[in-house]
């Protein structure tokens, strides 16, 4: 038989021909049966399909909408677009601009340097970057502050690109420099890159950063270093101007100038009229905005960005040009919310979750800047009841769940939301009566006094019991009372952890962090002076744990423990339990180490330890062995094999009945085949 002949370039050009001819795209290629068979004539050939796209005469843009992977790795290339875009339209793209109409993503962007190394590169220079006072910055950034701190008042007060440090440091230069009245010298650094962006031209800028911070850090008796990072500029417009002025006012005389921040808009960014017609474009009806799920489906999520960065919210944008949305946009205030709450009772509903999501989807979750559903009940219902002079009969038995303290709700709820329930119902009923439930049975019940939480049946039958009022209150407690039990349960140090005290204490401690308004567990032991016992308990437990087990691991600590939980320990710093315990989080582990450690199981259980086994064994975790061996794919199986021969490596894998889940591909792996072969082998001698 004879072998089939090799497919020519020549060939695969037509072939690519015929099938653009016939489809007019080669988007999805791969999907088609001739088409993969062209796509990977291609990539075997580590030839980009673009190229031939275009050696054919196509408008690459035009017949393939996304670029293979590592396309734009070749700088040329994003050279050639940038140089027909600045022939077109006579200045240099912005980001959005090469991200949506070039193309060109994120990654090649970050790749090449950032925006200002893309200019560099392509040796642009134009004056887009001249600040109010006329100086050139050389980023958007740059240009920014200063901007802000000529709008400040600081015009004449500051000098650029000055030398902080003496000539032998090397010729560094910051960004500003001020002159303060205690002779120091304040520099502004306005950092290029984050410290975590991966590029190589951004590693290499960080080391730079990193030998002028140390040097900042040598000279700062005479000077003094005032850094702006660039999250700092990802905000909007009106928010960077506040955090400048946060940052700068620590060490300048200003005054907070409501500025017009659109000033800091820099003029490399589309204009207002520019965004529009980019939206626009997506939409049939220019008289209505795209709903935002278009925008982000066609990739111009970058220009809904800039959008929200200047007018805070899509629908602002949308009245500034007298333009609708197709999707409503709430513009939410208490106003809008009461409307939808009396629509509710119109309906005589119960104002809740539920019915608020009938009228408006997602209406629930704008509630909390305004204190949340309950608070925002409250203050409807009050003003209801001043109108109307009653309360839907609905909503009176919710007061009285909440008045008791039994509501069943997600939302967070304060004691004066009780207090306040309470007052309405008071106010309800002409005889200054309050109706409240029973806490014991449910009865509804009319009493003269808050306090008074009880029929007079289960009063009396709690009276012939001799059982304190305290346990069955189920409303909020008083601080005395909170004082009382905590100092009264807290009389040993296992108490202090979360569950020795919900263990023991009759308030738990939910209550407790609600009642103060603390964020957790641990701030109200530090409020109670409390944290050296249980910090100095932790440390004992723990270490009497290593000196039984001779195990570090935090985490299997805590499982053996009956009271401290790893949560607890998260929240005070495991790094800092384990360094006033004589230990470093990251001890050095030598090769010997690492064999004597797995050898040490093996005897102690007389063979090869399944994964579980050794987990639940080892004083050296096995992510110690992966970084110190490389390893990769099945870890566990690559330790093994480093410290087993090939016999008990199979014993193993028999044990783990491996051997039950392997397939008819797996014969053909001789690996895999040799396993399974004496895994038969093996159950036949069993049999036997």
């Amino acid at each position: 038989m004879s072998r089939k002949l090799k497919k020519s370039r020549e060939e695969a050009l037509i072939e690519l021909n015929n099938y653009i001819l016939i489809h007019g795209t080669v988007d999805n290629i791969t999907k088609n049966k001739i088409g993969e068979k062209i796509y990977r004539y291609f990539q075997k050939n580590k030839e980009f399909i673009e190229d031939a796209i275009e050696e054919l005469g196509y408008e690459l843009d035009k017949v393939k909408t996304y670029k293979t992977k590592g396309y734009y790795d070749d700088f040329n290339k994003v050279k050639i677009l940038l140089e027909k875009f600045i022939e077109l339209n006579n200045r240099f793209p912005i980001k959005l601009e090469i991200m949506n109409d070039l193309g060109i993503g994120q990654r090649y962007i970050d790749k090449f340097g950032g925006m200002n190394e893309l200019k560099r590169k392509m040796n642009y220079t134009s004056n887009d970057l001249i600040d109010l006072r006329g100086d050139f910055n050389r980023s958007i950034q740059e240009l920014q502050v200063a901007n802000f701190l000529c709008m400040q008042g600081l015009k004449n007060k500051y000098k650029r690109e000055q030398h902080p440090f003496p000539k032998s440091e090397g010729r560094y230069r910051s960004d500003f420099m001020f002159d303060l009245d205690d002779n120091k010298k304040l520099h502004i650094e306005v950092w290029g890159y984050d410290t975590n962006t991966n590029s190589s031209i951004c590693e290499e800028y960080n080391k730079k950063r990193k030998i002028k911070e140390q040097l900042y850090e040598k000279y700062k008796d005479s000077i003094i270093l005032v850094s702006t990072e660039q999250n700092i500029f990802n905000n909007k417009y009106e928010n960077i101007e506040k955090e400048l002025y946060n940052i700068f006012s620590k060490y300048l005389n200003l005054k907070y100038k409501d500025i017009d921040y659109r000033l800091l808009i820099p003029p490399t960014k589309l204009t207002d009229e520019e965004l529009l017609d980019g939206v626009l474009k997506l939409s049939k009806d220019k008289n209505y905005l795209p709903s935002t799920k278009n925008i982000h489906d066609n990739g111009m999520s970058g220009l809904h960005i800039e959008i929200l960065k200047r007018y805070d919210s899509y629908l602002n944008f949308a009245n500034k040009f007298n333009k609708k949305l197709l999707f409503t946009e709430y513009k939410w205030n208490k106003e809008l919310i009461f409307s939808f709450f009396k629509q509710i009772t119109y309906n005589n509903k119960l104002i809740d979750k539920d019915n608020l999501n009938i009228i408006c989807k997602n209406s629930y979750s704008n509630l909390s800047k305004y204190g949340g559903i309950i608070k925002l009940k409250l203050e409807f219902l009050s003003n209801y009841l001043i109108i109307n002079n009653t309360i839907p009969d609905i909503e009176v038995n919710w007061l009285i769940e909440l008045s008791n303290g039994i509501i069943k709700t997600n939302s967070n709820y304060e004691e004066s939301d009780f207090y306040d329930a309470q007052q309405l119902i008071k106010q309800l009923n002409s005889n200054n009566l309050i109706i409240k439930s029973c806490s014991i049975c449910g009865k509804t019940i009319e009493v003269n006094s808050i306090d008074i939480i009880m029929c007079d049946n289960c009063k009396g039958l709690f009276n012939d019991s001799n059982i304190s009022y305290s346990l069955i209150n189920k409303s909020k407690h008083t601080e005395l009372e909170y004082d009382n039990n905590f100092n009264i349960v807290t009389d040993k140090p296992f108490k202090l952890t979360t569950k020795g005290f919900n263990e023991y204490s009759n308030i738990k401690i939910k209550s407790y962090i609600k009642y103060f308004n603390l964020h957790n567990w641990l701030n109200v032991i530090k409020y109670y002076n409390k944290f050296n016992d249980l910090y100095n308990y932790i440390k004992e437990e723990y270490l009497n744990f290593y000196n039984l087990t001779k195990s570090k691991n935090l985490s299997k600590f805590c499982r053996q423990h009956n009271y401290i939980v790893h949560e607890l320990l998260l929240e005070i710093g495991t790094e800092k339990i384990m360094n006033d315990c004589g230990f470093s989080k990251q001890k050095q582990f030598s090769k010997d180490d690492l064999k004597n450690n797995f050898i040490n199981i093996v005897k102690s259980i007389g063979y090869i330890p399944k994964y579980t086994e050794f987990a639940n064994l080892t004083n050296i975790h096995i992510g110690i062995y992966v970084k110190y061996f490389n390893l990769k794919g099945k870890v566990y199986d690559n330790v093994v094999k480093l410290y087993s021969t090939e016999v008990e490596f199979y014993k193993l894998l028999i044990s783990t009945q491996i051997h039950n889940f392997i397939t008819i591909s797996d014969l053909t792996n001789p690996y895999k085949l040799r396993v399974y072969i004496f895994a038969k082998f093996h159950k036949k001698q069993k049999r036997r």
